[in-house]
């Protein structure tokens, strides 16, 4: 048994040794960004409103991938968030207040982790008109 485990360990040495060698990097041993991983797209809810101008309303944004985070950005057109930028939103959902501009979009991303090789989900936007100018 000795044996067998140390030719083993010997030769998942001398794999990733020769792959270092090679030029790739040893990170890409284990693939990730394939898809398998990935967090699911976020949902909106209600998924965009027409409304009189009353104020800010109360959105719900969530993702079914468990253990996921999610991060927003809301405005006339507010930038992409990504895994380290945008307001975040501790676990799969939460609820948030749509500002009262004439249009505010809102757009949020799902992810499980944030670095090398992340398999965050598609940016999805939403769109909120409230029918009032500032």
């Amino acid at each position: 048994m000795r044996v067998q485990t140390l030719r083993l360990i010997s030769s998942l040495i001398l794999f990733i040794a020769a792959t270092v060698l090679a030029g790739s990097p040893i990170w890409n041993l284990w693939p990730t960004g394939t898809g398998t991983n990935k967090a699911s797209d976020p949902t909106f809810s209600p998924t965009g409103f027409t409304s009189p101008c009353h104020g800010a309303q109360q959105v719900t944004i969530s993702t079914s991938t468990i253990g996921a985070q999610i991060r927003y950005n809301q405005g006339p057109s507010p930038a992409d968030p990504t895994c380290s930028s945008g307001t975040l939103i501790t676990g799969s959902s939460g609820t948030i207040n749509v500002t009262a501009d004439a249009d505010t979009l809102v757009k949020a991303i799902a992810f499980t982790t944030c670095g090398v090789g992340t398999d965050s989900s598609n940016v999805i936007e939403a769109e909120y008109d409230f029918g009032c100018s500032h």
